[in-house]
């Protein structure tokens, strides 16, 4: 609750205005999970993001690869993580030949790259929780 109070909420409600105005916007979450007990965790993207998935952080975060299968599987995401950065510097698109297509995001369809061991769109994934904010929170707060 409190992670999309601070975090998620706060940046559709910015991805969806510039999209209303608009602005090329493109979204991505961090789905990829390190063990069986932990689901994505906050800030574990930034480890694949700059490639440091040897570091005392990341190993406290999700552990340290079980093989060189797994070692194989973490590169491959970081690797696909860092080129659409690269990308978005070089052409203002995130979308690399690695990746699905990937489309803007729009408030019709709310298109978010989920970066995953298999990488996929997903279309308004936080769809339930961000309407219950909208009805339940801040809706009534905006009143």
């Amino acid at each position: 609750l409190l992670g999309d109070a601070i975090f998620v909420m706060p940046s559709l409600w910015f991805a969806d205005e510039v999209a209303r105005q608009g602005g090329k916007i493109w979204m991505y979450q961090f789905d990829w999970e390190g063990n069986d007990r932990q689901r994505a965790l906050h800030a574990a993207d930034q480890a694949f993001m700059f490639n440091k998935l040897e570091t005392h952080a990341a190993s406290h975060l999700f552990g340290k690869p079980k093989n060189d299968a797994e070692r194989a599987t973490r590169e491959k995401l970081s690797l696909a993580m860092q080129d659409s950065v690269l990308a978005f510097a070089r052409s203002g698109v995130p979308g690399t030949s690695a990746l699905p297509a990937w489309p803007q995001y729009t408030v019709e369809t709310r298109a978010v790259m989920s970066f995953d061991t298999a990488c996929s769109i997903k279309n308004d994934p936080a769809g339930p929780r961000r309407q219950w904010w909208y009805d339940a929170i801040y809706g009534p707060a905006l009143k």
